[in-house]
């Protein structure tokens, strides 16, 4: 009976130790009781088999101990490995925010001493403009870590319903008309199939957090002239199972393969200057895929893009996969 309460807080918890305990303590008292009545509730035949009675209990005894021990010791050091990864991504989190803060906070400084010169007082107009344009890089660079603190804390409020892939589509295509028009880029948008595909989905967050960064970053990363397309389509996997195909691709100036391979992840975020000079906060991609992983879904990117006949062209290819709505 000694081993209730460990076998009990092995397998239950402090819950079963408790239990454990209280069983204890029943037979204590029922014992007490028995005894005063002098009736024996535990007859033994002999010595021998009181001993024998005892080293089985002792033995069942040590192998409880053995377990919850070990129970115990496993879950102290999930606890703390937890504890650390916790500790690690915040860390991170804080050192690449400062880090991408620095540079913009350097430029807003530059600008006010020159303000105060008298020569930089006739281009007021233009350095207001770049300091608006850098206030407003912090503010990206603050809200893209307040959702990505929120996503890994699972406190991101979704939206999921059912929405059109083509209304999406076009939903992000319409957030950078500006910026394909000052870039001269043409986007072609094509369904290889039906147009009324839908997926369940929180379309906000789709069309302009994982749509929009990819589109901007094609955009970002073409030069003036080129051409960005985006097609859809449907395809059956093993199990019979339908599926939606997306894919964004450019001939821009493609993805180097040290950026390429940590681009998910924040240890290895890298904020590249575009083809025109564009500054990234270097947090999208990350969000991305934690956006497309919330909808059950899949991201892969290729850069070079391999053709069908095997050839390697320059520039990205986003490929994004998800399930569709029954």
């Amino acid at each position: 009976m000694t081993y209730m309460p460990t076998l009990g807080g092995g397998l239950l918890g402090r819950r079963g130790f408790l239990w454990g305990v209280l069983i204890i303590f029943s037979f204590l008292v029922l014992f007490t009781i028995l005894s005063f009545l002098q009736i024996e509730m535990f007859p033994f035949s002999n010595h021998e088999t009181f001993l024998s009675q005892m080293k089985l209990n002792l033995v069942l005894f040590a192998i409880a101990t053995f377990y919850f021990a070990d129970t115990h010791t496993r879950s102290e050091l999930d606890f703390v490995k937890n504890l650390q990864d916790e500790k690690m991504k915040n860390e991170t989190l804080l050192r690449v925010l400062f880090h991408d803060l620095a540079n913009p906070m350097q430029t807003i400084r530059m600008m006010i001493r020159k303000m105060k010169k008298v020569e930089e007082k006739n281009n007021l107009a233009k350095n207001v403009e770049l300091l608006d344009r850098t206030s407003i890089r912090i503010v990206e660079i603050l809200e893209n870590v307040r959702k990505m603190k929120a996503v890994e804390d699972h406190k991101f409020l979704f939206n999921k319903e059912v929405h059109s892939v083509s209304d999406s589509i076009n939903k992000a295509v319409e957030l950078f008309e500006k910026q394909i028009s000052e870039k001269n880029i043409k986007v072609e948008v094509n369904s290889l199939s039906s147009p009324d595909f839908k997926i369940v989905i929180d379309q906000t967050i789709f069309s302009y957090q994982i749509l929009g960064n990819l589109i901007s970053n094609s955009i970002k990363f073409s030069n003036s002239g080129e051409k960005i397309k985006i097609n859809w389509w449907k395809e059956l996997d093993e199990q019979e199972e339908s599926f939606i195909h997306i894919s964004i691709e450019d001939r821009g100036i493609g993805i180097p393969e040290d950026i390429l391979k940590n681009i998910f992840e924040l240890q290895g975020q890298v904020s590249r200057r575009g083809t025109s000079g564009e500054m990234g906060t270097g947090y999208g991609m990350p969000l991305v895929k934690a956006f497309v992983t919330e909808f059950n879904g899949t991201i892969q990117i290729n850069s070079p893009i391999s053709m069908p006949d095997g050839n390697l062209i320059k520039g990205t290819q986003y490929l994004l996969k998800f399930k569709l709505a029954e």
